[in-house]
Parts: structure tokens; C-alpha cells; sequence
């Protein structure tokens, strides 16, 4: 299932399958994102090379995503990735990330918690903001830099 993103249109449908757009070891994105309510991210593409980013806006405006799986394999989520994903109600991060760019969630209004895994060092300017609905947030001792 190398570079093959899973994803249910409905919460509980039947799992789909895509070619996932990744360059470089940056997740881009997949042709079907504007129909996905749950998303998991391949941790390899099709060659067997980890991913090891999601890149800039890759799901930005995918107001339906509701859950999305991130692979131990990441160590970075690029800025705007999930801007105005308004459905997306919790998010974990998994400790092998270390940075969560500028504005990642801006805008995510129905986000209610995060979970920042122990890898993060760093958390870009207004990562979150605009998620008025956030009332969770765990963060580890790792964070050195909140900007």
C-alpha cells in the first residue's frame, strides 16, 4: 500500500483507496481530499521512502475531514496544512514530529482538543488560531518555542 492514501467518504463507509501525491518525502495530497470525512496518511510513497512532511496546505479547506491519522514517519506539518478544515474536531500528534508550522490549523472552528506529542520543539506563529471551539490542549515539556 506504499504511497496509497486510505480515506471514507462517510463516517463509517467503506474504506477508499488513492495514489497519494508525495515529492520528496512531502505528503501534497491526494485527488479525492475534498470528499474525505477520515484520512490515513501513508508513511511511505510508491518507491518505499518514508514521508517524512506533510506539506503546506495539503488538506487546506477540506471543511468535511473530521479525522486524520498521521504516520510516525512525519516530522513535520508545513504551514496552513489543515487552514479552515472546520469538521476536524481532535488531532494527534504523534512524537516523532517536531515542528508544527505557521497557521497549520487556522481556522479549524470546530477543533475541540490536541494532543502535541513529546518529539515537538517547536510551534510556528498562530498554529491555531481561529479554533474557537478549542478547549484541550496537552503539550509536553519538548516545546521550546511557541512563536
Amino acid at each position: 500500500m506504499d504511497g496509497k492514501v486510505l480515506y471514507r467518504t462517510t463516517a463509517g463507509g467503506e474504506w477508499l483507496e488513492d495514489t497519494a501525491s508525495i515529492n520528496n518525502g512531502a505528503f501534497n495530497g491526494f485527488a479525492n481530499k475534498e470528499s474525505a470525512v477520515e484520512v490515513i496518511i501513508p508513511s511511505k510513497d510508491a518507491n518505499g521512502n518514508d514521508v517524512m512532511s506533510i506539506a503546506g496546505g495539503a488538506f487546506m479547506t477540506c471543511s468535511g475531514l473530521t479525522s486524520v491519522t498521521i504516520p510516525d514517519s512525519v516530522t513535520s506539518i508545513g504551514d496552513y496544512v489543515f487552514a479552515w478544515c472546520s469538521g476536524l474536531t481532535s488531532v494527534m500528534i504523534p512524537d516523532s514530529v517536531t515542528s508544527i508550522r505557521d497557521l497549520a490549523f487556522y481556522g479549524c472552528a470546530g477543533l475541540e482538543s490536541v494532543t502535541i506529542g513529546n518529539g515537538v520543539t517547536s510551534i510556528g506563529p498562530e498554529a491555531f488560531s481561529g479554533c474557537s471551539s478549542l478547549t484541550s490542549v496537552t503539550i509536553s515539556d519538548s516545546v521550546t518555542s511557541i512563536y
